[in-house]
């Protein structure tokens, strides 16, 4: 979710100082010497990120106040971890911005909505799915790709009209109530696009995949 006028100074620094709590946690804990040691998780990490910023060009203006598009933060936390996901996805923000469909004032609210909160929510997913005693790979499969995904999608538009509510944004959040319908229509295709891009990858190259184990999904 993009917002697409310009933030006043309470949403702007409350989503300023949020974003630099979660981003700042996402640094410190980021399994740099994983990728650093392997050339190929570097290029992944790389080639997710420009990519993402590119994927998010697919948004519909709603109001000409706000924006939605798929999110497919999903993949990006079950592929890289939480921590990798909200790097890459803030850098992937940052080339939205670059690309000229964004407004810079916008982008840590954007980064909020479209990367933060997203990415938790999947973490959640994941966290209960490694906790539940029966496991297996349609589990993980639709458990977190599928599941996880369309959770994200419904944390990116309560999170919206809490943080619009909590600021005072009446005009953002006027529009983003009158249309929150749209989150519910969006929560199977994305549910769809990264349960698919998931399935994928983690059956084709398992060991890209950080959250994923074949002792603990397909036994030893």
């Amino acid at each position: 979710m993009n917002i697409l006028i310009a933030p006043d100074t309470t949403l702007f620094w409350t989503a300023l100082a949020t974003n630099g709590l979660f981003l700042a946690a996402a640094l410190r804990y980021a399994p740099w010497h994983a990728v650093l040691r392997v050339a190929v998780r570097q290029h992944a990490l790389l080639g997710a990120t420009l990519a993402l910023g590119v994927f998010w060009h697919l948004q519909v203006a709603v109001g000409e106040v706000i924006a939605i598009h798929p999110l497919a933060i999903t993949t990006l936390t079950i592929v890289f971890g939480w921590s990798l996901a909200v790097v890459a996805g803030t850098l992937a923000c940052g080339i939205f911005q670059l690309l000229g469909d964004g407004l810079w004032y916008a982008w840590p609210v954007d980064s909020l909505l479209s990367v933060i909160l997203p990415a938790s929510a999947t973490w959640l997913v994941l966290l209960i799915i490694e906790r539940i005693t029966w496991k297996n790979l349609f589990t993980y499969m639709l458990g977190a790709g599928f599941a996880g995904a369309m959770l994200s999608v419904l944390a990116c538009g309560a999170g919206a009209l809490a943080l619009f509510w909590l600021t005072g944004a009446q005009p953002l959040l006027a529009v983003t109530r009158e249309h929150f319908y749209l989150y519910g229509l969006l929560m199977f295709p994305e549910g769809f696009i990264n349960g698919a891009m998931v399935s994928v990858i983690t059956v084709f190259w398992p060991q890209m995949v950080k959250t994923y184990d074949d002792d603990t999904y397909l036994g030893r």
